[in-house]
């Protein structure tokens, strides 16, 4: 049973990795003998192919342990900007600000509610719009946007960065959906942030709600250095898909591999053969959620809050 469970697993990291990888990169060799040779001399396109070789069995067995070993290059533009950072092309950075919003659907928009109508029911309404995948914060506790979100925009900030936050300050407010007026939590927030070696953050990040934006959201990240500067849009090519008698379950956008679109395994791989350290470990993971609950406090009483 456990050998099956890790298989599985196994299995399930592979497909994370190579999210949409279907398609092995063009103009290299296509046996696998060849192909396995100009791997091993550190070609990143073979080892991106020989990854799909394994994976799918196409000239070998399958075998997903050797689909992970091999899915190492081609990684996200956040891990490209990483490098460019670490390798001084911008200078000493000392302002970053990361746009985080997330672009689905929160049910009927603010100041829809009639005065003798009642209040919308949190748990109800995160069920039901989970079928279309645009839930956030499914559970009988009401969640704002940094509770739910939050971490996502703070781990860009550590991954580019790997500064501490000192100090944040938060303003919060209930301002696209009604559900969130009814339960007091926030669906739009603003958070600056103190770090160290005097780097200045700051953020914005929303639930804008489908309506607001033709994608799944919208995130972009600057940097500012002594050198120069940088802007960041994650890639997120997507096919958008529609026909007639559509299910209005049906979440439409579907997304589509590229060279880019995968391996974040790399700093992992890195790790275990260098015996080095990955992006973020579990220290940083409790600083990241110390400074969301800092943000959330701050947002409440409406002063900067030191991050402990």
């Amino acid at each position: 049973m456990v050998g099956g469970v890790k298989a599985t697993f196994i299995a399930l990291l592979a497909v994370l990795l190579c999210a949409g990888c279907t398609t092995p990169l063009p103009t290299l060799p296509t046996d696998f003998k060849s192909l396995k040779a100009l791997a091993e001399k550190g070609d990143a396109k073979a080892q991106n192919n020989l990854g799909v070789m394994y994976d799918f069995g196409r000239g070998v067995k399958q075998d997903f342990k050797e689909a992970v070993k091999w899915y190492r290059n081609y990684l996200p533009s956040v891990r490209h900007a990483q490098q460019a950072i670490g390798g001084g092309q911008i200078g000493d950075p000392y302002a970053i600000h990361v746009d985080f919003y997330f672009a689905k659907d929160s049910g009927p928009p603010k100041g829809s509610r009639g005065a003798d109508e009642p209040i919308i029911n949190w748990l109800d309404h995160q069920i039901s719009a989970h079928a279309t995948g645009a839930n956030g914060g499914v559970g009988r506790e009401p969640m704002g946007e940094l509770k739910i979100e939050g971490v996502y925009p703070l781990g860009y900030i550590q991954m580019l960065l790997g500064a501490r936050v000192k100090r944040v300050f938060a303003r919060t407010t209930a301002h696209f959906h009604q559900v969130n007026v009814d339960h007091d939590v926030e669906d739009l927030a603003t958070v600056t942030l103190e770090m160290e070696r005097d780097i200045l953050g700051t953020l914005c990040i929303g639930r804008i709600g489908a309506a607001g934006h033709p994608d799944i959201g919208e995130i972009k990240i600057h940097v500012l250095g002594s050198k120069g500067a940088l802007g960041i849009s994650e890639a997120r090519p997507e096919v958008a898909i529609y026909y007639r008698g559509q299910s209005v379950e049906e979440f439409r956008h579907r997304r589509v591999g590229v060279d880019n679109d995968n391996l974040l395994m790399q700093n992992f791989a890195e790790a275990i053969d260098q015996d080095g350290s990955t992006i973020m470990d579990a220290r940083v993971g409790r600083e990241i959620s110390g400074t969301v609950q800092a943000a959330i406090e701050s947002g409440r009483i409406g002063k900067p809050v030191d991050v402990g």
